[in-house]
């Protein structure tokens, strides 16, 4: 279904600056794993989405300074393999 991830574009949203900074945003062997890994729900023809839970993120969180560490997330990505576009990471 998926076959070579760096052919696909970031949709608008993921273009903004706030986003583009995310360094697992660029991560392939992350959207790789997602993929491989996750639980995939058809979302309309064309649009996958693929998510795991109970992976780790390390680093600063959006909640402070004080929670920087590891912690539980979801991670997810959504892909609409027609027009090859990586519509939502993270």
């Amino acid at each position: 279904m998926v076959e070579n991830l760096s052919d696909y574009e970031f949709s608008g949203t993921l273009l903004k600056p706030d986003h583009l900074v995310r360094p697992y945003q660029h991560s392939t062997l992350l959207q790789k794993n997602i993929i491989k890994y996750g639980k995939m729900v058809n979302e309309r023809p064309g649009v996958y989405n693929f998510t795991i839970k109970g992976a780790f993120k390390i680093g600063w969180v959006s909640h402070g300074i004080e929670n920087i560490g590891s912690h539980s997330v979801t991670w997810k990505i959504v892909l609409d393999i027609a027009e090859h576009m990586i519509l939502h990471i993270g």
